[in-house]
C-alpha cells in the first residue's frame, strides 16, 4: 500500500537528504530494493568512521536481498491465505450463508403482512433449509430476499400501507420511510434463479 515516507527532523542532515532522494523515486521503491546511491555512501562513511573492515557495496547488496525476502514473505503469506487455506475460506463462506438464511427466515416469519403464499414459503423449518446443499440454500435465500424486497417496495410506494402497519405493529416498518426514495427507484425484479446458476440471469439460451 502506498504511503508517504516518514522522516524525523532530528536525523542527521545527510540522512534526511538521502531519505528525500529515496522518496522522490516512489513510495514503494525502497521496499522493492530500488535504493538510491546515497545509502551506500552513508554506510561507507559510517564504516570508515567506526574503523571496521567491511564493504559498503556488500552491505547494500545484502540490504536489497533482505528487502526482497521481506516482500516475498509478505506476498507468499497473502497468496497462501487466498489459495492454500481453502477449507478455512469455505467455512467462512458457509458461515456467512447460514447467517443470511437465518436472518431472512426470521424476517419472513415475523412479517405478518406478507401475502399468504409468501408466508407459507417461510413456514419451512430453518433447520431443514440448512440441511440442503449450498446451491439449494442460495436458491432459497434468493427467493426469500425477493419476497422481502418486494414487500419493502410495496410499503415504500404507499404511505397508507406504511401508516397502517405502524399503527398495528409499531416499529414493524423499520426505516422503510427514510429509505422510501431509494427503494422506489429500484428496478422491478422477478423470481429468476440466482446470478451465476444454470438458469440464472445473463445466461443465454442455447
Amino acid at each position: 500500500e502506498d504511503a508517504d515516507v516518514e522522516t524525523d527532523e532530528s536525523w542527521d542532515p545527510s540522512v534526511l537528504e538521502v531519505s528525500r532522494d529515496q522518496s522522490a523515486t516512489g513510495d514503494n521503491s525502497f521496499m522493492e530494493g530500488l535504493l538510491v546511491y546515497g545509502w551506500e555512501r552513508l554506510q561507507k562513511a559510517h564504516i570508515t568512521q567506526s574503523k571496521r573492515r567491511r564493504s559498503s557495496a556488500r552491505w547494500t547488496k545484502e540490504l536489497i536481498k533482505k528487502l526482497w525476502m521481506v516482500s516475498w514473505d509478505m506476498w507468499d503469506s497473502r497468496n497462501g491465505d487466498v489459495h492454500r487455506n481453502k477449507q478455512t475460506r469455505k467455512e467462512q463462506i458457509i458461515a456467512q450463508l447460514t447467517k443470511e438464511v437465518q436472518d431472512a427466515h426470521t424476517q419472513g416469519q415475523t412479517n405478518r403482512f406478507l401475502p399468504r403464499m409468501e408466508r407459507e414459503f417461510f413456514k419451512q423449518d430453518v433447520k431443514e433449509i440448512l440441511d440442503n446443499t449450498e446451491y439449494q440454500q442460495r436458491t432459497w435465500l434468493h427467493i426469500a430476499k425477493r419476497y422481502l424486497d418486494r414487500d419493502r417496495q410495496r410499503v415504500a410506494r404507499d404511505w397508507g400501507i406504511l401508516i397502517i402497519r405502524e399503527w398495528l405493529i409499531p416499529g414493524s416498518t423499520g426505516n422503510i420511510g427514510k429509505m422510501r426514495k431509494r427503494i422506489t427507484n429500484c428496478s422491478k425484479s422477478d423470481l429468476r434463479a440466482p446470478e451465476g446458476s444454470r438458469r440464472g440471469p445473463g445466461r443465454r439460451k442455447a
